[in-house]
């Protein structure tokens, strides 16, 4: 099993735009219901906007990708092998991202074809490439 980085947790941009948002949705939302603003009839739409926005921010900060032997598992659910079309390695263009590789996924998801953006250390590189060599039928595309 192993374990990757998304590439927005890598970025201290993204990361802080990210953080000002989800804070300045609290804070807004709070003050809205401490305030009494809201009909108590949208107080449940609000409420689940909340949520989803919240819920969001987790899978994008705090669950990690993995890859298993069942498959990728990224953003709360499993990415079964025979779902993937292929992978290429990607040098990230940022200078602070040294030690790391991009891994690009190419993912079937239904009429179209889907790219997965995912960061490993280099230092588990070769062992994730001999990995994912024996479990995605390759199209000629390793870089």
């Amino acid at each position: 099993m192993f374990q990757l980085e998304s590439e927005l947790r890598t970025s201290p941009i993204t990361q802080m735009l990210y953080s000002i948002v989800g804070l300045s949705i609290v804070i807004t939302f709070v003050s809205i219901v401490l305030l009494n603003r809201i009909p108590n009839d949208s107080f449940l739409n609000y409420s689940i906007l909340i949520y989803l926005i919240a819920y969001n921010l987790y899978l994008d900060f705090f669950v990690n990708p993995l890859v298993t032997v069942n498959g990728l598992f990224v953003r709360g659910r499993m990415i079964q092998w025979n779902d993937i079309k292929s992978y290429k390695w990607k040098v990230p263009r940022l200078t602070y991202l040294k030690g790391y590789t991009n891994l690009l996924i190419k993912k079937e998801a239904g009429l179209w074809v889907d790219e997965l953006q995912l960061m490993t250390n280099d230092s588990q590189k070769l062992e994730l490439d001999k990995f994912l060599q024996q479990k995605i039928s390759l199209s000629g595309d390793i870089g």
